[in-house]
């Protein structure tokens, strides 16, 4: 008689628990992103390519992964497994990789800031250990290459302001900026 009467309160519906696809299909996007908008909003510095970047990580790479998963079901164990797929493959750079997770990682400590997860699962997973290529100077092959008389074709596509600015650089030593404040 009282469920007829209404005195007895009606149950709370659980939210439905979003796949991650569904959750982030906002993320990274300039005007629907809200990491990106409260971090403008408050005084931060933010490019679009910055942005960009992070979401061509988050379409490319992790929503094909873990797209059908619920997040609430993610588990550091299947981005650690990711992540060493990843490194097997070789396809890859360790930093590539480490962008990759870095991205997740941004996400899901929002997530939790938020209230909408408990934990994040990205957290506990180590980066890899990037081996930055040597840095060295051109040999006489890469210069004859670069700057030799069939290279303004070939490889400047007869631009001469890029084949200059860049002799000059290689000449000197001066950084872009400093070719690019040359005057007449």
């Amino acid at each position: 008689w009282e469920r007829l009467l209404g005195s007895e309160k009606p149950k709370a519906r659980k939210p439905r628990v979003r796949t991650f696809a569904e959750w982030a299909e906002p993320w990274w996007k300039w005007e629907t992103c809200p990491y990106v908008r409260e971090k403008i909003a408050g005084g931060f510095s933010m490019s679009r390519g910055y942005a960009r970047i992070r979401r061509c990580y988050l379409t490319r790479h992790l929503i094909p992964e873990f797209g059908k998963i619920p997040i609430t079901q993610l588990s550091p164990r299947d981005f650690r497994d990711y992540k060493m797929r990843l490194l097997e493959a070789g396809e890859l750079s360790p930093a590539t990789i480490n962008r990759i997770l870095g991205t997740a990682r941004v996400m899901f400590n929002y997530a939790v800031e938020m209230g909408e997860l408990e934990t994040n699962p990205v957290a506990p997973v180590h980066e890899l250990k990037e081996t930055p290529a040597a840095r060295g100077i051109l040999t006489l092959q890469e210069l004859a290459a670069l700057f030799g008389p069939e290279s303004f074709e070939k490889v400047w596509h007869e631009d001469a302001r890029h084949f200059a600015l860049n002799l000059l650089a290689a000449s000197t030593g001066m950084r872009l900026g400093e070719c690019q404040a040359l005057q007449v």
